[in-house]
């Protein structure tokens, strides 16, 4: 008798361990706080969604990135975990207590909300899945290197370790978080900074440089503006700007006048680019197609 009771508690006693592990799962994953979460939450930390492929001490999400003149390009995302312990990265606002994202800014590029696993729902749209991080911040950076990075140095990185961010533009590669250039080139000089230091090449001038065309018969050169212009525009000293220079004549690229005067530079000349000589649009239309009936145009360079 004793022999048959020790079978069939043989038998019977992995399902109700695993019985009583079903029910311990349970109640754990419904606490915010269970041991259950924070080793998820270390096993997500550790593994998932990061482009590096490297330990970290929190998830990567995506960075804030600004322009030249300091202005937001994209927000940065805040790390939090969601009522059922969920990893994720907000571009808005964390409620603390109800632990939700509130969309921000309309600039965000890609998406308010992403996940650092596949599948996990969107609260917003239950039938659809939240974008992965790596994606949102492959997205960024993408974005980013259009929009900051000159065609010549086209591979962005942003370090979020110092302030202001520092953001950089490479010729070749970064390096395997994305934080700066490879060494190759930074020992050669193929690199650019947004807020460059001394001696450093500014990702915004050569970008400007290399994204303009010149009329036919005049050569592209960077030019930077000296006394002459600074007597009359105090804004000037320093500025280099993108110039398409002639023996006879010069002129600069439409877009570099409108920036130029954006940045208090040439401001009383014409804002229309084909009433002023100096002007690509000016110069072709008064020195290459002879049209010279237009009483308001201007052929003086500074006044």
């Amino acid at each position: 008798m004793k022999y048959k009771l020790s079978a069939e508690l043989v038998r019977w006693l992995p399902f109700a361990i695993l019985a009583v592990v079903v029910i311990l799962c349970i109640l754990l994953v419904r606490q915010q706080t269970s041991p259950l979460v924070r080793v998820t939450q270390w096993v997500s930390d550790k593994l998932e969604g990061f482009q590096s492929g490297i330990p970290t001490t929190s998830p990567t999400c995506p960075v804030a990135t600004y322009n030249s003149n300091g202005t937001l390009i994209t927000p940065a995302y805040t790390f939090f975990t969601d009522a059922m312990g969920e990893s994720l990265c907000c571009s808005g606002t964390v409620d603390s207590v109800t632990h939700t994202c509130t969309p921000g800014s309309s600039r965000t590029p890609i998406a308010s909300l992403c996940a650092f696993r596949p599948g996990v729902p969107n609260p917003r749209d239950p039938a659809n899945s939240l974008p992965l991080c790596s994606g949102v911040v492959d997205a960024v950076t993408q974005n980013n290197s259009k929009s900051i990075c000159p065609p010549s140095l086209p591979k962005y990185a942003s370090d979020t370790r110092v302030n202001p961010v520092k953001q950089t533009c490479c010729a070749t590669a970064t390096n395997i978080d994305g934080t700066e250039c490879i060494s190759k080139d930074l020992q050669a000089g193929d690199f650019c900074r947004v807020n460059p230091a001394a001696g450093e090449k500014k990702c915004s001038t050569l970008l400007n440089f290399e994204s303009v065309t010149c009329p036919p018969n005049l050569q592209k050169i960077n030019y930077t503006m000296g006394p002459k212009e600074t007597a009359v525009y105090s804004k000037a000293e320093g500025v280099s700007a993108p110039l398409c220079f002639g023996i006879q004549n010069s002129c600069f690229p439409d877009d570099t006048v409108k920036q130029l005067q954006s940045q208090g530079v040439f401001t009383s000349q014409p804002a229309d680019p084909t009433k002023w000589g100096y002007a690509c649009s000016g110069y072709t239309k008064y020195y290459v197609k002879k049209d010279q009936s237009d009483p308001a145009f201007r052929t003086s360079y500074v006044e």
